[in-house]
């Protein structure tokens, strides 16, 4: 499961990113205002319990086999919190930033190339 913004700009450049790589994976997007991950980060808009708000109110755990959550690496220092939001959740926290419409998106493929390396939490 990776995780952006709805950033439109941001969104699609994610997404097509997913969709080329081949790989299965499910996009996760948060309302952000349509701000991009940073900005939403530092205006308090993107935070672990909104992350957390939205894998429960859009039926993640039900979707996916395997739970890891991949954050954009430019808000990495929100992994230990997502990981006390959801017990059970892993994450690869990768760079990803902004993204387009709310909800969760099913990809026909997988990991988009960032700036950052992962963090893995187990």
């Amino acid at each position: 499961m990776l995780t952006t913004t709805n950033f439109s700009i941001t969104y699609f450049a994610v997404a097509n990113e997913v969709d080329g790589s081949g790989l299965p994976a499910w996009l996760l997007v948060n309302d952000a205002e349509g701000m991009s991950v940073l900005t939403a980060w530092a205006a308090g808009k993107l935070d672990a319990e909104r992350i957390a708000k939205s894998v429960k109110e859009f039926g993640v755990e039900e979707k996916v086999t395997k739970r890891v959550l991949v954050l954009p690496g430019h808000v990495a220092v929100l992994s230990g919190e997502v990981e006390e939001e959801l017990p059970g959740w892993g994450d690869q926290g990768r760079a990803a930033r902004g993204g387009g419409h709310n909800g969760v998106h099913q990809a026909s493929s997988g990991v988009t190339s960032g700036q950052r390396r992962p963090s893995v939490l187990s």
